[in-house]
């Protein structure tokens, strides 16, 4: 029987069967280690499989959320940046993204000529997106504004109160 007709592939083996000229049986403890040896082989190649698998979709996930969460707080930290001081003016309406309520009610009641006037200095710091229309009365604003939970906006003769 020829070397290469033997179902093992083993280096030793073939060291072993080199050096004796008689055929060459596995005892009971070496076919026990082999056939471990074979179904280890198969498990782990199994296991390699699957763990790979799970690598490639957690770097795919990754990279796919990576982009779209990254992405999205810079353009609206931008946004925020900008369109408060400068507010976007379409026709007759103004758009107010990620504003103040301060930098909001400043622009709109430098356009209807009104101070304005905070009982509640919390509500300053809060932040809207809301659009306002120009042409629209002050107090369509104001209804719009108190749509809003936890915020008291009325008009006083020529100021604005935010309570």
């Amino acid at each position: 029987m020829n070397m290469n007709d033997r179902p093992y592939n083993d280096p030793a083996l073939s060291e072993a069967l080199k050096r004796n000229s008689k055929e060459w049986l596995p005892t009971d403890f070496e076919e026990r280690v082999i056939s471990k040896t074979r179904r280890r082989g198969w498990w782990h190649r199994v296991a390699a499989a699957f763990i790979g698998t799970l690598i490639l979709s957690g770097i795919a996930w990754a990279a796919y959320h990576g982009v779209h969460h990254t992405a999205e707080p810079q353009r609206l930290e931008t946004l925020a940046v900008s369109q408060p001081q400068h507010p976007e003016v379409q026709h007759e309406t103004v758009c107010f993204d990620n504003a103040t309520l301060d930098s909001i009610l400043a622009t709109v009641a430098q356009h209807y000529q009104k101070q304005v006037e905070y009982r509640n200095q919390h509500t300053r710091s809060l932040h809207f997106h809301i659009k306002w229309n120009r042409t629209a009365p002050l107090a369509d604003f104001i209804t719009l504004i108190n749509n809003f939970e936890g915020i008291n906006v009325s008009q006083q003769q020529d100021t604005i109160v935010v309570e």
